[in-house]
């Protein structure tokens, strides 16, 4: 399953360079910097990130083993931390150490440059065989990663000068690639929108086009019209940009990650509707309320089992204090775990909601495809309570991963029960209030919090309410957002 949406940004994350290269530091300077980028990524709200050995120069056409070692260290660690999906790229196209580091690390994706086109670069002629690349992807039981792959890549030259574009993107969809990467000539150049239009063309409305170069606030609506995708970092790092004759990356490798211009741009990326929904009661039905479904009496046994054995007590006395948690601190049991036992939000939750949604909740065949038409027109998001390894599962459940943009969970002090999550959210998405619309079935926390702000809404469920529209079941969003 593809892991691109309409208007989706993967940031492009470059560690110093590595061992065995001019200017390399030490694995803690390398990994700090990296952590650093990961977090500005992370706040100014990009899709994904991918990590890469920019600033290894002079590139090889496959990597050493000092630095493959390295780099799946750091990019273990930031996975270990990471919020969204990575990738890995491994220049020049040493596609053998990304696909077992992705496999090692648990990447998502993996970047090919040289997939089905030949060509001449500064650092040696690279011969394509996508054939070999899918081999070596199952040889190596990384069936799982992706390969999103580069048609003629920028800073090489073609040795089939009269191969076209079009020849080049539909050959790599056939030969297995998950999405195709458009370059201009040189880091900086932005694709041509007639060559985007022709890739489009070739392969067909759904399948992923991705930006590889030269995305910036100013251009990126206008690649959006065409392409599914951007890989962006240049346009993001502080500083000047140089020319190319001084600088072959424009900008150095101590150039920082800026999360304003992170912000700037997704404000920029980001459509003008966003629709946010709410999880539990709305993509399916809770008739009599949460604390009366059989999901929250297997979450309340598990948290009980959890107590007792987290702090040494008898299960009758964990579920005594269970209950007290619950009352004093008004439901929000996390909270108070952690203050009157220092338990671990994430301790409690990935315990206390490892449940198995098929266990409780009914299957919706028509959700996918509800889903994927509000993809089209609309940047989909999650809101809720709920910790995130629970709205995983759901998603999961439904099949309906690829359409979500971003999750808001209830980890943080953050929550609609607070009245603070929407006010954050706007700040966080750098959007206005009126884009977004608001689905729900709760009337107090989903619909009046969203219009208090200035919100759309729309409530699901059979009472009464005072959003703008109210339908009975999910299935029947799409009448009201079409």
């Amino acid at each position: 399953m593809n892991l691109i949406n309409k208007n989706y940004v993967i940031g492009a994350l470059h560690f110093s360079p590595t061992e065995g290269y001019e200017n390399f530091t030490d694995y803690e300077t390398i990994l700090g910097k990296a952590l650093a980028d990961l977090k500005s990524f992370e706040e100014g709200g990009v899709d994904a990130i991918i990590v890469e050995n920019n600033y290894n120069l002079p590139h090889a056409i496959k990597e050493n083993e000092e630095s493959i070692k390295m780099i799946l260290q750091l990019t273990q660690e930031i996975i270990r931390v990471a919020k969204v999906p990575i990738g890995v790229s491994m220049l020049w196209n040493d596609y053998e150490s990304a696909f077992l580091i992705a496999r090692e690390a648990g990447a998502k994706f993996i970047r090919v440059p040289v997939f089905v086109d030949s060509v001449k670069t500064a650092f040696g002629e690279i011969i394509a065989n996508s054939e070999d690349v899918i081999n070596t992807r199952k040889s190596l039981g990384a069936e799982n990663v992706l390969i999103y792959a580069d048609i003629q890549v920028k800073h090489a030259e073609m040795l089939d000068k009269e191969k076209s574009l079009r020849e080049s993107a539909l050959e790599a969809k056939n030969q297995g690639a998950d999405g195709v990467i458009i370059t201009g000539k040189w880091t900086g150049d932005a694709p041509m929108t007639e060559h985007l239009k022709e890739v489009r063309v070739a392969v067909g409305d759904d399948y992923p086009i991705i930006i590889g170069s030269g995305a910036n606030k100013e251009n990126i609506l206008e690649l959006f019209e065409t392409a599914n995708a951007a890989i962006v970092s240049t346009s993001l790092k502080e500083g000047e940009t140089k020319g190319k004759e001084e600088e072959r990356n424009l900008k150095p490798f101590e150039a920082k990650i800026s999360a304003q211009k992170v912000r700037d741009f997704m404000g920029m990326a980001e459509k003008n509707k966003n629709i946010l929904f709410d999880v539990d009661g709305t993509f399916y039905k809770l008739n009599n309320g949460f604390r009366s479904s059989s999901i929250y009496r297997e979450m309340r046994q598990r948290t009980i089992a959890f107590l007792s054995t987290t702090l040494k007590i008898s299960e009758q006395k964990a579920e005594e204090e269970y209950e007290r948690i619950l009352k004093e601190y008004d439901q929000q049991l996390s909270i108070g775990f952690e203050k009157e036992f220092n338990i671990s939000r994430t301790d409690y939750f990935n315990y206390a909601w490892d449940i198995d949604p098929r266990k409780h909740i009914e299957e919706n065949e028509n959700l996918q495809d509800i889903f994927k038409i509000i993809s089209e027109k609309y940047s989909i998001y999650l809101v809720s309570d709920a910790p995130l390894v629970w709205i995983k599962r759901v998603i999961s459940f439904f099949g309906i991963e690829r359409y979500i943009k971003r999750i808001f969970s209830g980890e943080s002090d953050t929550r609609k029960v607070f009245g603070n999550r929407f006010t954050e959210l706007i700040k966080e998405l750098n959007v206005l209030p009126t884009d977004c619309t608001m689905v729900g079935d709760n009337e107090k926390e989903d619909i009046l919090k969203a219009k208090e702000i200035g919100m759309n809404t729309i409530y699901v469920g059979d009472k009464e309410s005072v959003a703008e529209f109210t339908i009975n079941n999910i299935n029947k969003i799409g009448e009201i957002l079409s």
